[in-house]
């Protein structure tokens, strides 16, 4: 599923409308030590939500709350941290999703997994990019600051200068 969505509005359609969505919150529900398969959920949750139409759906099941067990279950995981910050990206496109995400301790998971893997340009970026998202929202914006969002972001930028993104 996480291929068949990447870059592809009609896959997206067509894998939630077979409940697709659904079946990679289960799929991460059951297997809560498997790093492996949260990653790949994580992945295909943040490709799923490419559509609008998926966000609103991979929320109302419960998929935020997924993301977060996620990232919190494994700490030390990079392919997990990058992918949980990813799919927090896409979801806070939907202006509800993001006080969704603040509630259920999205950016608490996303400035842990800055400050966890500090030299993972993945975890830079995409958690870079979720801040940049879930601060359209300005209580979210407030939190982000005065939990450590600026340092966080500046570390790195300076961290990754080579990084354009």
């Amino acid at each position: 599923l996480l291929n068949l969505a990447f870059n592809n509005d009609n896959n997206c359609v067509l894998i939630a409308t077979a409940d697709g969505c659904s079946a990679v919150h289960e799929a991460m529900r059951r297997h809560p030590q498997d790093s492996n398969v949260h990653h790949q959920g994580c992945l295909a949750l943040g490709n799923l939500a490419s559509n609008n139409n998926n966000q609103v759906l991979i929320a109302s099941e419960g998929g935020i709350t997924v993301v977060v067990a996620a990232m919190r279950q494994h700490p030390q995981d990079i392919n997990v941290q990058y992918s949980g910050c990813g799919a927090f990206a896409s979801l806070a496109c939907n202006d509800n999703h993001r006080v969704s995400i603040a509630t259920a301790g999205g950016i608490s998971a996303v400035l842990g997994a800055m400050r966890q893997h500090p030299q993972d340009i993945n975890v830079q970026h995409y958690g870079c990019q979720a801040l940049a998202t879930l601060a359209f929202n300005n209580d979210n914006s407030v939190s982000i600051a005065t939990t450590g969002g600026i340092s966080a972001v500046l570390g790195a930028m300076r961290q990754h200068p080579q990084d354009i993104n």
